[in-house]
């Protein structure tokens, strides 16, 4: 789970001050103590006879998802009027446009009858056969937990027993906490990405699925998991070629081994999350900011899945960080040569980095001091 906390320590970041880590203290995220399951399904595994050739983009087919709000009934009708016909099926769509797939289905998704229970729901009758039309299937869910610090939870249910891939998961998410906009655009606007952030992890973006990722020839992925220790702190590092290579062109580091994953916080936040010092806007992080960016290097953690080939025209514009070197990456902030645009220090007072609105210098523990 995404832990929301602001850290206080001897190094300042500047941010915006009205709309940085709003809900302090809150989480949302994977929950790693779920184990995904295999499930018996027909997939197309034709790219394997091809793995030495070229293929475009275009001869991989979209994911195709069905998203089944039946446990939503039990929140106000505005609220899953708001997830149903709102929120969902417009993150569902970005999906299904910007993930192709190397091994769909054959057909239809159908789960076998002695299945009478997902992700510790019912099974949903359309899913027996002939089934769905779907690669792809998700159960949004629901509860008020008030005075709890959780805004979202989800996990991978069950994943193709051929290629790992996830089949079905789940979202649940707090109403107390994750609420309807009502028309505020900013609310909405945070509503969405934190749904796409959720959607990235039941893809496969989770450390419960790291260990299932598999290479070009369809086996089972190794030594893509390293550990490494930086400035006392022993973090996850995921070494899979799509990110590695974009992240060294990115930040001008040759030598960095792969991406550096969250070392801080309880649940699913650590090990889940693109570390927040070297990753800070992007938008698998663990901390939920406006202003957050859609990048490459999250679509490229799902093509380094072995599942996915995503169309990286579907990333947003993301620099920060961009170009600056190793140093930026690795120095800690208190260095006297630490002097990048991306940091402030003191209590000056200026433009964010985004450049969308004022802020201020405020300490944070992500700089590893």
């Amino acid at each position: 789970m995404t832990y929301y906390k602001a850290f206080f320590i001897s190094f300042a970041l500047l941010f915006v001050s009205l709309y940085a880590f709003e809900h302090e203290g809150y989480t949302h995220g994977p929950s790693d103590d779920h184990i995904p399951l295999p499930l018996d399904v027909e997939e197309d595994l034709s790219f394997l006879s091809n793995v030495e050739g070229e293929r475009m983009l275009a001869s991989y087919p979209n994911i195709r998802i069905h998203a089944n709000y039946d446990n939503l009934n039990s929140a106000p009708s505005s609220y899953k009027a708001y997830i149903q016909n709102e929120l969902a099926p417009a993150v569902i769509s970005y999906f299904e446009s910007a993930l192709r797939l190397k091994y769909p289905l054959s057909g239809n998704l159908i789960i076998p009858n002695v299945q009478t229970q997902l992700c510790s729901f019912n099974t949903p009758q359309m899913l027996y056969s002939p089934g769905i039309a779907a690669d792809y299937f998700i159960f949004f869910d629901s509860q008020s937990a008030q005075g709890q610090g959780w805004i979202a939870d989800s996990y991978v249910c069950f994943m193709a027993s051929g290629t790992n891939r996830p089949l079905i998961s789940t979202t649940k998410f707090n109403r107390a906490l994750l609420v309807d906009p009502q028309g505020d655009v900013l609310v909405h606007e945070k509503n969405t990405y934190l749904l796409i952030h959720e959607m990235t992890h039941t893809f496969g973006f989770t450390a419960a699925m790291f260990p299932y990722f598999i290479d070009e020839y369809g086996n089972q992925r190794r030594g893509h998991i390293k550990t490494a220790t930086l400035n006392g702190q022993q973090s996850t590092v995921i070494d899979v070629p799509p990110l590695t290579n974009k992240l060294r062109a990115f930040f001008g580091c040759s030598s960095l081994m792969g991406a550096y994953l969250e070392s801080s916080g309880s649940g699913g936040t650590a090990g889940s999350h693109f570390s927040r010092r070297q990753f800070l806007f992007e938008y698998m992080t663990s901390g939920l900011l406006f202003q957050q960016r859609v990048s490459e290097f999250g679509l490229a953690m799902l093509e380094g899945s072995g599942w996915y080939v995503p169309d990286y025209d579907y990333a947003e514009p993301y620099t920060f960080g961009q170009g600056e070197g190793c140093g930026f990456l690795f120095d800690t902030c208190s260095a006297s040569n630490f002097n990048y645009d991306e940091f402030c220090k003191g209590s000056q007072r200026g433009c964010t980095f985004q450049g969308r609105g004022g802020g201020g210098c405020t300490s944070d523990k992500i700089c590893w001091m």
